[in-house]
């Protein structure tokens, strides 16, 4: 499987967030975001993934 790199980056392509990637599941401490819409992206030797995420408080 090999290393994956998780990134949370805000609507102007901001990176706010990077850490290392195990797969499976995973638990992220948000406190510390801004509320509103921000990007999920995976990154691994097979390309990478982006998803939508909101936060709300």
């Amino acid at each position: 499987q090999g290393a994956a790199t998780l990134e949370i980056l805000d609507a102007t392509g901001r990176l706010l967030r990077q850490l290392p990637f195990p797969g499976g599941a995973l638990e992220l401490d948000l406190n510390d975001l801004p509320t509103g819409m921000l990007l999920l992206a995976v990154t691994d030797a097979q390309g990478r993934s982006v998803a939508r995420l909101v936060v709300e408080r």
